[in-house]
């Protein structure tokens, strides 16, 4: 009562959000700086004529500032879309290589054949596509005995891929003369029951498992080896995972 406060009001700032409708069911989201565009995972679901009901998968290439759709590519029979990555093509890389010579990242998509008689997925791939041009070019196309769950870059030119139980390093290699690009499997490791999650700090690697928790790897390119370092064996249902440096990890569980 006897006193006199002086102070300033902090200006308002106003998050503006801009609602872009789809008619499709976002799954997964990249963004493509380049390009300036975001590639987006979609998946659909037509009802036929017969009553039966048909899932159809999209990758969707959008303008980062219109959103408006300027390339599409449509999956195949009963297959959906799991994980993306954008790989960055070295310079060296750039120059041996004719079809990536135009763009600097790539865009990786992991998928699954998902069948009815089925528990879990027994088929997948792995697409790179140039988005040069702002397209989808399928430049390279990899099959692989599961789900595609999780996908991490590692290195200039290394990829890491969680496929149902499995962890595995591929080498990307360009095209050259007379040659189509290729990932090349250098290794993998079995063990978990399945990859959800895949973190990477230099040559480290973490996996987040989808009941047992954290473990940590380190892996060579250039050898093709993954060695398994350290493990939680408490039973943990990951639903996320992070570095926090080279001797502490992250996890959330459900």
């Amino acid at each position: 009562e006897d006193a006199l406060i002086l102070g300033t009001v902090d200006e308002v700032r106003k998050l503006h959000i801009r609602s872009v409708y789809l008619n499709e069911q976002p799954r997964r989201i990249a963004h493509l700086e380049h390009s300036q565009s975001f590639a987006v995972l979609t998946t659909m679901v037509e009802q036929q004529s017969d009553g039966e009901e048909k899932e159809r998968n999209f990758i969707r290439l959008l303008d980062e500032t219109t959103f408006e759709r300027i390339a599409s590519f449509e999956l195949g029979h009963q297959e959906a879309t799991c994980s993306t990555l954008t790989l960055r093509v070295p310079p060296e890389q750039q120059q041996q290589s004719a079809a990536a010579s135009s763009t600097p990242t790539l865009l990786v998509v992991g998928t699954a054949f998902v069948r009815t008689d089925e528990p879990e997925p027994t088929a997948g791939r792995i697409l790179v596509f140039d988005v040069s041009d702002r397209s989808l070019e399928l430049v390279c196309e990899h099959r692989v005995k599961g789900a595609t769950y999780a996908l991490e870059a590692i290195g200039s030119n290394g990829l890491l891929a969680g496929v149902n139980n499995k962890l595995q390093l591929y080498e990307w290699a360009p095209s050259s003369a007379g040659s189509t690009p290729t990932l090349r499997l250098r290794a993998e490791h079995v063990g978990h029951i399945i990859v959800l999650f895949i973190a990477v700090r230099g040559d480290f690697i973490l996996v987040g498992d989808l009941m047992k928790s954290l473990t940590v790897y380190q892996c060579s390119l250039s050898s093709g080896t993954i060695v398994e370092l350290a493990r939680d064996y408490n039973s943990h249902w990951m639903t996320s995972i992070a570095f926090l440096d080279d001797d502490t990890y992250l996890g959330a569980e459900n």
